[in-house]
């Protein structure tokens, strides 16, 4: 599918979930002009790939994982970059970024006593500080 098509087709399906504080211009989120996401939109894109596509979920989870060597390469290691999957208690992903634009970038995930919640921190250089502490502060408030 030629890239245009491809963000054309990101577009509508931010505009179906609603995310009308959001507009893609690249297919991965680097700094380019009229990209721009917010953090309530970007919280809705990450509810839907966790309802849509639990795999995906999954593998944020996974602090690191081998890949077995292949016909045109090695065995290799890749580590999860979101420092949350090693040190926060119940930490499931999700979304680690940087770009020189938006700075630390960070969707966050845990669960605890079956209770989901997300965290989105844009533009801090302590994503993983401050996801915690608003992680923290969701798991401490009684659910209503």
């Amino acid at each position: 599918m030629p890239r245009a098509a491809f963000v054309a087709r990101m577009n509508a399906r931010a505009a179906a979930l609603a995310m009308g504080d959001s507009h893609f211009v690249n297919p991965i989120g680097l700094d380019d002009a009229g990209l721009y996401a917010s953090a309530v939109d970007l919280a809705k894109a990450a509810i839907e790939l966790r309802l849509r596509f639990p795999e995906v979920a999954a593998m944020a989870a996974v602090p690191a994982m081998t890949l077995p060597a292949g016909a045109t390469h090695h065995a290799f290691k890749l580590y999860n970059l979101n420092a949350l999957i090693r040190k926060y208690p119940g930490a499931t992903g999700l979304k680690t970024g940087w770009t020189g634009r938006a700075g630390g970038c960070l969707i966050a995930t845990a669960t605890r006593d079956g209770r989901h919640l997300l965290a989105v921190v844009l533009g801090s250089p302590r994503v993983f500080d401050e996801a915690a502490t608003l992680l923290d502060y969701g798991f401490a408030v009684s659910p209503a």
